[in-house]
Formats: C-alpha cells, structure tokens, sequence
C-alpha cells in the first residue's frame, strides 16, 4: 500500500473547516433553543402564574429587571414584582413578534422582540415596546439572569403582528410653529409660540 503524505497545511485547512462547521451547528442549535425558552416564557406569562414565572428566572442574587428606568436586582426582587403585577392587573397576556438570537458563547445568549402586554381581563390597557433577555445555561437548563423592557406606548386594540415602524402618532405633545431660524443641531427660533424672549424650542 502506497503511503500518502499530508502536509501540515493541508491538515490545518481540514480543521478549519471542522471547526467552522461545529461552531455553525452549535449556534443554530442555541437559536433553537432561545427560542423554544421564549415560547414557554410567553406560555407561562399568559398561564397566569407569577411563580412559575419566576421559576424562568435564574435564582441567584445577579439576577435582574430593568423597566423603563427602574432597576430590580435578585431573585427575590424579580419574583416579588411579578407577584405585585399579577396582584394590580388579575391577567397578563403576552405577545412577541421580530425575535432575534444572538449565542454569547456556549452557555449565554441574548435574545431581542417586540412585545405586546394585555394588562387585565376587562377592558385591558394594551402596552407594546421592546425586550431584551439575557439567557444562562444552568445545570438545570436555561435560565433568564437579566431582562430588559422599554414600553412605546398605550394603545387601544390591534391584535395584530408587531410592527417595526414605531408609534403612527407622536408620544409626547406637540406644537405647531413657523421656523425663522436654525440656531444649531437641535435648537430652533419659532417667534410668538413661547413666553421666553428669545423665543427658542428645543427638540426633545
């Protein structure tokens, strides 16, 4: 038998590829898997159950929630507020759309939505806005150590997909003005709109 030589570049490009291959199945299978954890964090959200909830969360002092500026750290604090929310509205019912996956890693991955919240069975108020969970591979499988909600906006009724486009109407009121002059990036002069004497708005 005729021996065949291989030569240290030829095995280096042959491992390469075998890496690169490992490493495009192990990231598709963290996708999959991120996203079957975010069907049945939705699940449980609707099934009703602030603890069950809870019990998605990682229960360690470095857990934590962030919601439009405020900041609960550890598990405690995390299930206490789920027991608090479940307690004001009765029901929350939940709805993500737009969801991407980013694997940090083998044991970490971060996941980004649109969400929806139906807050309480009768004439619900309707919330939508962006979330952000950050997953942890634990011994007893994957765990959210942080998340992340910022609300758009309060809406009357669609049940509709999630769109990308923002709010159709501005949130914050607003005034109409005839622009005499462009003081700089973010400051404009319109006359006889304010009180002030130099009679400038400034963008929020």
């Amino acid at each position: 038998m005729q021996a065949v030589h291989v030569g240290p570049a030829r095995v280096g490009a042959v491992l390469l590829v075998s890496v690169t291959l490992v490493s495009g199945c192990l990231a598709q299978s963290i996708d999959d898997q991120i996203r079957a954890e975010i069907a049945r964090y939705v699940t449980t959200v609707n099934r009703g159950d602030p603890r069950a909830v809870a019990d998605l969360y990682l229960n360690d002092d470095g857990a934590s929630t962030v919601g439009d500026g405020t900041i609960h750290r550890g598990w405690q604090a995390v299930a206490a507020l789920l027991r608090d929310a479940y307690a004001q509205f009765g029901s929350i019912e939940m709805a993500v759309d737009s969801v991407t996956v980013m694997a940090l890693g083998n044991d970490a991955a971060l996941a980004v939505m649109k969400y929806r919240w139906a807050l309480g069975g009768t004439n619900p108020q309707t919330l939508i806005g962006a979330m952000t969970l950050v997953y942890v591979r634990t011994p007893d499988g994957w765990r959210v150590a942080h998340d992340h909600t910022s609300t758009l906006e309060a809406f009357e009724g669609s049940s509709g997909p999630l769109g990308d486009s923002g709010p159709g109407e501005p949130v914050r009121q607003t005034t109409t003005c005839t622009v005499t002059r462009i003081i700089d990036g973010d400051t404009i002069e319109c006359p006889g709109r304010w009180p002030d004497s130099l009679h400038r708005h400034r963008h929020a």
